[in-house]
């Protein structure tokens, strides 16, 4: 090895903070070129970056394209996974790099289904962090919509669904959302809307072809879940297209049931007037237990005062005097 060649590899092996050698190609080109070579080996070689992944982890992380693309068309390998499984186009949808991921997503397309150490998808990860610019680039680019989560199941359109906006909901529905998809308890993109209380989307689904009889593993309806917050509005909605409410949850209870304990006076009053659940004022839950009751084990005196102005009582365990 002559003494130029050494003093090339010395200079090299000096180069270990991340970072060394993007500067050292913007301030010394002539320098730069002359140790290309032993460079970009090293460069593409795991442990050149934290967590001991490669130089192209670093290059997604800071928006360096075009060292990105050099390293790339030296070999490098866009579907290493760092120590903490993180792939190059994972830390540039962390980091929000539109241009960065739109041009991994087009070299290499596999890279957008590699899951993270947290096992989501990049498009989950977008969507989680409630970026949905990104979010559209990933779609755009092919990521598989009705990807899941690990943990609880939920797809990109879950996510949209609680906090999204109706353009959004209807880009993922438009690139195939499976309406239909259920979270590990059951429940569906439309609960999702429903339980976040945004009226749009659930008129938006329920166009799309969302079951609205579709109830979770507990049996509870979107009619029973609309109750959960007392949105009067949202509990007229469903019922006018069409949702049930005379549907039973696991331990028998009607919406009115849930209506009752929580004390909604005025879902009480509607359900019972105009609702159609009039014949079920007297409803006896899996323990035999009315609506009534719920209403004044909680203290609900309103509520009792509705329910009983429509005929309800305790079916029979008690005498309210």
């Amino acid at each position: 090895m002559s003494s130029t060649q050494l003093a090339l590899f010395l200079t090299v092996d000096y180069l270990d903070w991340p970072g060394d050698t993007y500067r050292l190609s913007l301030v010394n080109k002539a320098l730069y070129s002359l140790l290309q070579d032993p460079l970009y080996k090293r460069l593409l070689q795991p442990g050149s970056s934290r967590h001991n992944g490669t130089y192209l982890h670093f290059a997604a992380h800071e928006n360096h394209l075009s060292l990105l693309q050099r390293l790339v068309r030296r070999g490098g390998n866009l579907q290493r996974l760092n120590d903490i499984s993180r792939s190059p186009l994972h830390y540039a949808v962390g980091r929000k790099h539109k241009d960065i991921c739109r041009w991994i997503a087009a070299t290499d397309p596999a890279t957008l289904e590699q899951r993270n150490g947290q096992g989501a998808t990049t498009l989950l990860m977008a969507a989680k962090a409630r970026e949905w610019d990104l979010c559209r680039v990933l779609l755009e680019c092919g990521a598989d919509v009705n990807a899941a989560g690990p943990s609880h199941g939920w797809t990109c359109l879950h996510y949209a669904a609680g906090e999204g906006t109706r353009e959004m909901v209807e880009l993922i529905l438009n690139h195939g959302g499976d309406l239909g998809a259920v979270t590990k308890g059951g429940g569906t993109p439309l609960r999702m809307a429903v339980r976040c209380n945004n009226t749009d989307l659930i008129k938006v689904m329920v166009d799309y072809g969302a079951d609205i009889h579709a109830v979770d593993d507990t049996g509870t309806s979107i009619v029973h879940w609309a109750l959960e917050d007392g949105n009067l509005t949202n509990v007229q909605l469903l019922v006018e297209l069409g949702a049930s409410v005379r549907v039973k949850d696991a331990r028998g209870h009607t919406p009115l049931h849930w209506a009752a304990q929580r004390g909604h006076v005025d879902i009480c009053e509607w359900l019972l007037r105009y609702g159609g659940a009039q014949e079920n004022v007297n409803a006896q839950c899996n323990g035999f237990l009315t609506p009534l009751y719920y209403a004044a084990k909680e203290g609900h005196r309103e509520v009792c005062r509705v329910l009983q102005n429509h005929g309800g009582d305790f079916g029979g365990l008690f005498i309210m005097r």
